[in-house]
């Protein structure tokens, strides 16, 4: 890309940026100041308002008290002149729809100003918890949304005043109350309006619409998204939120709570109509965005053509340099700037680069005679090399052949193995079988002596045969692949558990197993690895009453470790190297059975997978064999 261009987009991109970075910060320091000015304006009018409802709830209940105070008392023997007095109460009936009520302490119903045809005469309010209110605590109360008289729905609001005798001892309770249902003293308040189309209403401390500019919302549940803010309401928050109505609309929303009662006013103003002038500037911005936009590109271009004229001219001089000679090579620039300095740089270049021209032919002349003496040099070691390398091969194909060799020795060791056991085995079939017979055949003509040296015979044969056969495994565990497979380790201790409980179901030996434990690993020398470690968490338990053996996991720098741990008989641990060498046994044979080979068995499958093993025991208290895979 040509720099005039580079520098036509650096110019614009940087009127761009600032210019959007102008109005973005303006768009939003006038959104945040207008927000603030409406929540300022609607908290006023929340302010307002709440304070107008406090004023009308308390003058009503303020008319109540003064007509409870004024009540004849002589007048709560007659229902009839009862009634005569509420209905000279012209101001409360226009405050309470006409329904003014007188109750005795009993609960029942006195009097009332005009009776409801569907009422009910033996209506007792003892358990209204605005009637209990008012004979406990002898003040006046305005209740919650409540049922009164013929309306069994909650629609009510019931202001109380006790009527008292002069001593102060309440005679009865002289009662208003009014309908939201109906027009009402707070249904001149739905009709505030917010800007054009915002609203207000009231809402009770249980998020039940007392007032609202559509009647059909009145007495129902509020919005799940102005639920939160009437709880801050009632907790104490006085302030603006963003939420949402009932279509999804973002609105603005002022709330405040009433002194008289936990009631909150809810002011709302669509934010659509609140930011509108924001919008109105937002499209101002960006056509003044766009007209400074093409001003600065068109203004870019002007001047990026006309400062970089030098350096084309430069440029085109650069390109002809090839088919120059002498003077003609170099270039005359008078701009007084940068560009000039550079002109005459060139110059002084072009001028060093002619006089150097001449040495260097003469040095390539030398170095040319020098490279051919480096290519024979170079032959000669390449060649060098190439023997070096059929040296290399030649001993790779013998390293083979050692292979191929060693591969046919193991063959050959394998099959030896085979053959002594089967030598040594023979024999000791006859020795065990002979000295049974005899015991079987002659036994009667032996004594005890001679029959216990016929034991001793037959139980060393045996042993001899469970020696060969260890000997046989512990080689053949160096033979073969390993074969790797995720291994469920806690179903296979279980069976290994279960195999040692049917050998002698008459032990008591408890065995836990950790759930879950698992690894990747060969599952054939896996078993004979947990066999010879449960098997002789068993065997050293034999002595126990009560015997526990338990087999695990737990993480230890980065691996797992399992541990088989039981409460046997233990060891020594200075004796701990022993453990792992064959035919070391560190209790006697007569003690525990035994080969001495178990151990060397498990360190091998151990190290085949590239893992540890190791002990740790005390006499009498157990020992713990911990290994990785």
């Amino acid at each position: 890309m040509k720099l005039k261009n580079k520098m036509t987009i650096a110019v614009s991109t940087l009127v761009v940026v600032l210019t959007a970075a102008v109005a973005l910060f303006s768009l939003g320091y006038f959104e945040r100041k207008l927000q603030e000015t409406i929540a300022g304006q609607q908290l006023s009018i929340v302010s307002y308002i709440a304070d107008e409802i406090d004023h009308v709830l308390l003058t009503s209940r303020d008319l109540l008290v003064a007509s409870a105070d004024i009540f004849p008392l002589e007048a709560l023997a007659s229902p009839e002149r009862a009634r005569a007095f509420l209905r000279t109460r012209t101001s409360l009936h226009r405050l309470f729809n006409n329904h003014l009520m007188l109750v005795g302490p009993d609960g029942f119903m006195i009097a009332e100003s005009y009776p409801s045809p569907d009422g009910d005469k033996r209506l007792n309010l003892t358990d209204a918890p605005f009637f209990r209110e008012t004979l406990q605590t002898g003040k006046p109360v305005i209740s919650g949304l409540t049922t009164c008289c013929a309306d069994l729905s909650p629609t009510q609001v019931i202001m109380t005043a006790p009527v008292r005798d002069p001593d102060g001892t309440i005679r009865a309770v002289l009662m208003g109350s009014f309908s939201l249902k109906r027009p009402n003293p707070l249904t001149r308040f739905s009709g505030i309006k917010i800007g054009r189309s915002g609203s207000m209403q009231i809402i009770s401390s249980k998020r039940i619409v007392l007032v609202h500019p559509d009647p059909g919302e009145v007495l129902r549940q509020v919005s799940t998204p102005l639920d939160r803010l009437v709880g801050e309401a009632i907790n104490g928050f006085s302030g603006t939120r963003r939420t949402v109505d009932g279509d999804g609309n973002p609105m603005l929303t002022t709330v405040g709570k009433l002194e008289v009662k936990d009631w909150v006013i809810a002011a709302s103003y669509p934010e659509r109509e609140a930011f509108a002038p924001i919008r109105t500037a937002r499209n101002v911005f960006l056509v003044v965005i766009l007209c400074g936009v093409l001003a600065a590109v068109a203004l870019a271009s002007g001047l990026s053509r006309y400062l970089t004229a030098p350096l084309t001219d430069f440029t085109r001089h650069i390109k002809e340099l090839p088919r120059k000679q002498g003077r003609d090579r170099l270039v005359t620039i008078d701009t007084e700037d940068e560009i000039e300095e550079l002109s005459a740089a060139f110059n002084a270049m072009v001028t060093d680069l002619d006089r150097l021209n001449a040495g260097l032919e003469g040095l390539v002349a030398e170095r040319t005679a020098r490279l051919e003496e480096a290519n024979a040099a170079l032959r000669q070691e390449v060649e060098q090399r190439t023997r070096a390398q059929e040296e290399i091969c030649w001993l790779n194909d013998d390293l083979e052949r050692q292979k191929t060799a060693l591969m046919a020795a193991n063959r050959e060791l394998e099959s030896f193995g085979f053959s002594v056991s089967h030598d040594l085995r023979a024999p000791l079939r006859h020795i065990e079988g002979f000295s049974t017979v005899l015991l079987e055949d002659c036994g009667d003509r032996l004594d005890d002596d001679g029959k216990g040296y016929l034991d001793r015979i037959v139980a060393s044969c045996r042993r001899m045969d469970e020696l060969i056969t260890d000997l046989l495994n512990l080689s053949r565990l160096s033979q073969g692949e390993v074969r790797r497979e995720r291994v469920d380790l806690s179903a296979m201790a279980a069976v290994v558990a279960e195999e040692l409980r049917r050998g002698e179901p008459q032990r008591r030996v408890d065995i836990r197993i950790g759930p879950g434990l698992s690894a990747i690993c060969d599952p054939s020398l896996v078993r004979i690895m947990l066999e010879n470690l449960l098997g002789n968490a068993w065997k050293y338990t034999a002595r126990k009453d009560q015997g526990v053996i338990e087999f695990g996991a737990a993480g230890e720098g980065g691996e797992t470790v399992f541990f088989v741990r039981d409460n046997g008989a233990g060891f020594d641990m200075s004796q701990v190297e022993r453990l792992f060498v064959p035919f070391q046994r560190l209790h006697p044979a007569g003690e525990f059975e035994g080969t001495g080979i178990g151990l060397a068995t498990v360190r091998r499958i151990a190290v085949r997978h590239g893992g540890r093993v190791w002990a740790e025991g005390d006499p009498g208290t157990g020992a713990t064999f911990f290994f990785t895979l």
